[in-house]
């Protein structure tokens, strides 16, 4: 008679292989929503960035009036940066969503929303510090912004 394994055994197998499985498949997605989370997290912090850029650059479309400042209104799942004058107009808007698929958030809003960057250093709309949090699936990422920079 050969060595078999009995039903029994098998089964334990089979319920091991599946519970590691399911585990690595949690660990993956965790990690893919981590590395969405972190893209989407660095893509706003660089359009804060191109916003403060701009305005001490005093970078203008202004017709009629002189730049403002630039700004960065903050949505739930985009955010649109455009340059402000002083007669209200707009000029070179852009809105992109934090990340490519939509699905990461804006948790909690700062305070102001939106934040403006005025012209040639003059400061933000930023009293003092103000929070930005991004999530996705229960996992979430801050940028804090002061008076001086995001």
């Amino acid at each position: 008679m050969r060595p078999a394994f009995t039903l029994i055994e098998a089964i334990v197998v089979i319920g091991l292989m599946a519970v590691i499985s399911v585990s690595a498949v949690t660990v993956s997605l965790r990690s893919v929503r981590s590395q969405d989370l972190s893209a989407a997290t660095a893509r706003l912090q660089s359009a804060l960035k191109l916003a403060q850029t701009n305005a001490l650059a005093g970078r203008t479309n202004c017709v009629t009036g002189s730049l403002l400042g630039w700004q960065i209104t903050l949505g739930v799942s985009s955010y649109t940066l455009s340059g402000i004058c002083t007669d209200n107009s707009v000029f070179d808007t852009k809105t992109e969503n934090y990340s490519p698929s939509g699905s990461v958030k804006i948790t909690a809003f700062p305070s102001p929303n939106p934040i403006l960057f005025k012209a040639l250093g003059h400061g933000t709309t930023i009293l003092d510090t103000t929070t930005i949090t991004l999530g996705l699936s229960g996992l979430t990422r801050n940028i804090i912004c002061t008076r001086d920079r995001c």
